[in-house]
């Protein structure tokens, strides 16, 4: 089990390949898996419509794992 997966996130895996709709899952702080997800997660957050460069006071933005996806996009 995954401690938090985020869902329906836009990626860019860095590689300037176009970027594509999937899910990221973080494992003890690490980035496990990215693009289709497998298992559950204790923490869901559905990412879809989510602006990266968004001013949200959402916890969201202040979670490591998920600045660092938000950076990513």
């Amino acid at each position: 089990m995954h401690d938090l997966a985020i869902r329906n996130g836009r990626i860019a895996d860095g590689t300037g390949a176009p970027t594509f709709v999937g899910d990221i899952a973080v494992t003890d702080g690490v980035i496990t898996e990215v693009g289709e997800v497998s298992g559950n997660a204790t923490r869901v957050v559905d990412a879809d419509g989510v602006h990266p460069h968004s001013l949200s006071e959402s916890p969201l933005v202040y979670t490591s794992p998920a600045r660092t996806f938000m950076l990513m996009t």
